[in-house]
């Protein structure tokens, strides 16, 4: 066991040893070369020394303007349905579309900005068919309200037979929002009648 033990610093003398025969050759090699030869050597290892230390500065700066859309991104807030959740998607959207891959990758919270577009777009989609649903309502009450006076003629009929047309198109909640639907109900049995009358008459 002894033997063993006392081999560890012979190994490590022969490894010192070897890495500085390596050195003095490199050295020796260097002194060989002839001062252009030289020159370029300073020159390169000058150039790698500038690549680390643009590599750094990169770093930081990827690391900088990352930081600055994580920002923004947080910023966000609640979403809602108006013009500054709409500015500020926008602004985090452009600033996140102007950084490059490397940059991009940096962004921890990018998730949270893809979810901000996808709720605003349901909002939006949202008011819009409340939009619709108001043109279609208010178009119902208007054909309903044209019926007026019920009479026992064809004008009348197609009066009602349009505002029941147009009624029973709508969807369940836009007819809840019909408000003189009870109208249309009057108005086609008060017709129901004086037709049933004149066919009974003309019998």
């Amino acid at each position: 066991g002894g033997k063993g033990a006392g081999s560890q610093p012979e190994i490590g003398r022969a490894a010192a040893d070897e890495s500085k025969a390596k050195i003095d050759a490199a050295a020796a090699a260097f002194k060989s070369l002839s001062d252009e030869q030289q020159a370029l050597v300073d020159n390169f290892n000058t150039l790698r020394a500038a690549q680390a230390e643009y590599k750094q500065l990169k770093n930081q700066e990827d690391k900088r303007k990352a930081n600055l859309v994580t920002a923004g991104i947080n910023n966000l807030g609640t979403i809602s349905f108006s013009s500054e959740s709409n500015k500020k998607i926008a602004i985090a959207k452009k600033m996140y579309a102007s950084l490059t891959a490397d940059q991009k990758a940096l962004v921890t919270n990018y998730s949270v900005l893809t979810a901000a577009e996808a709720k605003y777009a349901q909002l939006q989609a949202a008011a819009n068919q409340t939009a619709a649903d108001k043109v279609a309502v208010e178009n119902a009450v208007q054909k309903i309200n044209a019926i007026g006076k019920v009479e026992y003629t064809s004008d009348c009929k197609v009066k009602i037979d349009e505002a029941r047309n147009t009624y029973n198109a709508l969807t369940a909640t836009q007819k809840a929002l019909v408000t003189n639907y009870a109208v249309l109900t009057e108005a086609e049995a008060k017709y129901a009648e004086m037709k049933a009358l004149h066919e009974a008459i003309e019998y």
